[in-house]
């Protein structure tokens, strides 16, 4: 039997950074559900590959997401994410001669947010293994729906492209000690110009009395795409079609409030290229029906 809080808690406090997904599914005919809000604050922004600008004003961004999974059979689940944003950049100068970050003065935009769906099975299962050694491994196959917002600009909420995810998630816990290591590695195709990528992710978790402490990296790099200020770069249009990269570190506790499960987040950009320096601070509550 799998226990359900050594292995959710640690999705509900990182739920802000990711879809929130992970290799363990919902039983048969059960729905996990988690609800989020978080913010993002940068000053700082990478351009021309790795080399860092500060901006005239910090760039903020307001998140609202539910998240979705349930259990349609033995080792098959559905997910879905889905929610609102809103970025606001307050411009008060360029960040380099003849680039305006806005166009026409808006300096707040709003929109739903990426959908994401997907399928989940479970390859390898460890809760029904003889060996204790096994991990848990789920595929994910995943569509991504562009949202409302206007994109090709430093404050829009996203790219703004249909796509594809095809994913790996790992697990595994370790009955008696209240630890658990995750991970993920996930590809996602885009339509439109903007770069394919990939994001992977490693974590660990640690069971304290009621509370779960998480910390992990995640790693997003495009597979192409130009340099913010570098040859083919047009100005603000060309925000969606660069080549970003970002490792983020990840921390996160958990705690059960009867039947709901509570999370706190933070996550803090380490390195990149042609990314915002960004902080991300997240409340998160999850449950399962």
């Amino acid at each position: 039997m799998r226990p359900l809080f050594s292995t959710f808690a640690p999705l509900v406090a990182f739920a802000s950074f990711a879809s929130a997904q992970s290799a363990y599914l919902p039983a048969p005919g059960k729905l996990d559900a988690s609800t989020l809000v978080s913010y993002q604050r940068a000053r700082d922004f990478y351009a021309l590959g790795d080399v860092r600008f500060t901006l005239p004003d910090p760039l903020e961004q307001h998140t609202a997401r539910a998240d979705l999974g349930y259990g349609l059979a033995e080792s098959w689940a559905l997910d879905a994410s889905f929610g609102w944003s809103t970025v606001h950049y307050k411009e008060s100068a360029t960040l380099a001669p003849g680039l305006f970050l806005l166009e026409n003065g808006k300096k707040r935009r709003s929109g739903l947010i990426d959908t994401r769906l997907g399928l989940r099975h479970t390859l390898v299962d460890e809760f029904a293994s003889l060996s204790e050694a096994t991990p848990t491994l789920t595929a994910r196959v995943g569509a991504i729906i562009p949202g409302t917002y206007d994109t090709g600009f430093i404050n829009a909420v996203g790219d703004g492209a249909a796509g594809v995810e095809l994913g790996l998630h790992a697990a595994k816990t370790f009955a008696g000690t209240g630890s658990a290591v995750f991970g993920d590695l996930t590809w996602r195709g885009y339509a439109e110009n903007v770069p394919d990528a990939v994001e992977a992710a490693v974590g660990v978790s640690q069971q304290v009395r009621s509370a779960v402490f998480t910390i992990g990296l995640r790693h997003l790099e495009s597979l192409d795409g130009m340099d913010i200020l570098g040859p083919g770069f047009t100005g603000i249009g060309s925000f969606s079609d660069v080549k970003e990269i970002n490792t983020s570190l990840e921390l996160g506790l958990s705690l059960p409030l009867g039947p709901v499960t509570a999370g706190l987040g933070f996550a803090r950009t380490l390195t990149g290229e042609n990314t915002p320096v960004k902080s991300v601070y997240s409340l998160a509550l999850g449950a399962s029906f």
